[in-house]
């Protein structure tokens, strides 16, 4: 059984003053749900009136239709009885509130349907007294609620309302009928306040606190205060002459003077100019406010800011940064309008004095500056840069076999692109036969410098020398081992010098490995 309440309230405010305040009666509709709990919407106890249209893509089938009231603040009641439609081809279904109408205190109906009598799930919503309309298949959503939450309150008329004020409350059912023991005086504790009548009825006590008011128009417009903070519950804050934070004269429209963290404005999202933020803007001073510009004037790069160019690096070394990036004379820089930007290229051929012509063939100029057929300058093979890797023979060296003579362990640069292998040897050698010898790299198993002498018998003395420059290529930074060895087809001595020649002075025994930058 439901019943509905209706409250009404009449205030009577006493004050220290000549005259009373009178507030208008407010009035609240309420009803008891199925559990016996007061409610603010009652249970639409009538089903929804629904119709079978033949216009959408719902399929035909029987379908079974409930309805649920909420209100403004989203709460719900119980569903409504549910009724059956058959849709006999595909279309759509038509829900219409219940004949009985729109409670006063609901906003709209959510539509609960499925497919068989009590799997109802809801579809959609609609506000006020419109017609929803399902003309697509059902969607798997939530089941109807099991509990009306909707509340029973009375919204108070009075900004100044007083804590303890006393009520005149009169109770009454829907024929108009008074209840018994109705009027009487109820004692409310100010705004927000909630009152459980299961838990008894508040009886006035007598006791009235009034509370300090914020005057709309305050005498010679005098400022006001607020010891606490103020929520406008997602409400705006119109029509403001200056908004200060930590002064008490802004000066500006916000006008924010504090220390630390009262002295900063913080932005979640960021900040517009007026209502806007162009992709690549920026805010610039115009000596009065900082606006929005579309270009950083050139002025403000060169005059003073540290702007630097990207880093640069010298053979995988990065230079010190410095604001400008000035070309030597080996080069030309020229301005151009369109497209906006500056062009470098070499300087004129025959002109400046470190600058070789260049054409389809590679070459290199007198200061040692090389290019390649494209034209691109890069450091000639000629120019020494990278100093040869030698070792000398120190003691005579049997030979039997393939013997390893010298060996000598290469680091190759660690920039500048990809290295050869510039590999020179010369040999003494002591003894009657016939002896070959080749450089390897033992790293890579790569033979160079292939020399072969025969002594014929002539004194028992022998040299073998020869030098090549590698075909196969070395990555920056690699190391890699490089061997002398010789073979002989007889007992033969490497030897520290000649024990045939007398130079003074004299060079010994060696292998040299020098890495050529490859053009």
């Amino acid at each position: 059984m439901r019943t509905n309440l209706r409250l009404c309230g009449l205030l009577v405010l006493l004050v220290a003053m000549s005259s009373a305040q009178v507030i208008v009666p407010v009035t609240s509709e309420c009803a008891t749900s199925v559990d016996g709990s007061v409610v603010g919407t009652p249970n639409p106890l009538n089903p929804p009136l629904v119709s079978a249209a033949f216009t959408g893509t719902l399929s035909s089938g029987n379908y079974f239709v409930e309805i649920v009231w909420f209100d403004a603040a989203s709460h719900v009641t119980l569903a409504s009885p549910e009724v059956q439609v058959q849709l006999v081809a595909t279309g759509s279904l038509q829900v219409s509130e219940p004949s009985s109408g729109l409670p006063s205190t609901a906003s709209g109906m959510q539509v609960y349907i499925g497919t068989a009598s009590g799997t109802e799930t809801l579809q959609g919503s609609v506000t006020g007294s419109s017609t929803y309309t399902q003309s697509v298949a059902l969607v798997n959503g939530a089941p109807p609620p099991a509990t009306n939450t909707t509340l029973c309150q009375i919204i108070a008329n009075d900004a100044g309302w007083p804590t303890g004020t006393g009520y005149v409350v009169s109770l009454t059912d829907p024929a108009g009928a008074t209840m018994p023991g109705y009027p009487m005086q109820w004692q409310l504790l100010g705004p927000g306040n909630t009152i459980n009548l299961s838990q008894g009825l508040p009886f006035y006590n007598g006791v009235v606190n009034y509370p300090v008011p914020i005057l709309a128009r305050p005498y010679n417009h005098a400022p006001q205060s607020i010891s606490g903070p103020l929520s406008m519950t997602n409400y705006n804050v119109i029509n403001v002459g200056h908004l200060g934070v930590a002064t008490a004269l802004p000066a500006w429209g916000v006008d924010v003077e504090g220390v630390a963290n009262q002295g900063a404005i913080n932005a979640n999202s960021g900040y517009l100019f007026n209502g806007a933020a162009p992709v690549n803007h920026v805010l610039l001073g115009n000596g009065t406010y900082y606006v929005d510009s579309a270009t950083i004037p050139y002025g403000i790069i060169s005059g003073g800011p540290g702007l630097f160019y990207q880093t640069l690096s010298l053979n995988g070394t990065a230079q010190t940064q410095r604001p400008v990036f000035n070309f030597s004379s080996l080069f030309t820089a020229g301005d151009s309008s369109s497209p906006s930007q500056t062009n470098v290229g070499l300087n004129a051929p025959g002109t400046g004095t470190l600058v070789a012509t260049y054409g389809s063939a590679p070459g290199s100029s007198t200061a040692l500056a090389g290019f390649d057929g494209n034209g691109n300058i890069v450091p000639s093979a000629a120019t020494g840069s990278n100093a040869p890797q030698k070792i000398s023979l120190s003691s005579p060296v049997t030979i039997t076999g393939q013997t390893i003579v010298l060996t000598e362990v290469v680091t190759f640069p660690a920039g500048g692109g990809s290295y050869r292998a510039d590999v020179r040897y010369g040999l003494y050698l002591d003894g009657s036969n016939s002896c070959g010898s080749e450089v390897i790299d033992t790293t890579n198993s790569r033979p160079f410098a292939l020399d072969y002498s025969d002594s014929n018998g002539g004194g028992g003395h022998n040299g073998l020398a020869a030098s090549e420059i590698s075909t196969s290529t070395y990555a920056a930074g690699a190391t890699a081992t490089f061997t002398l060895q010789v073979q002989c087809n007889g007992s033969e001595t490497a030897t520290v010098h000649s024990s045939l020649f007398t130079f003074t002075p004299a060079e010994a025994s060696y292998l040299s490995v020098t890495p050529v930058l490859s053009n």
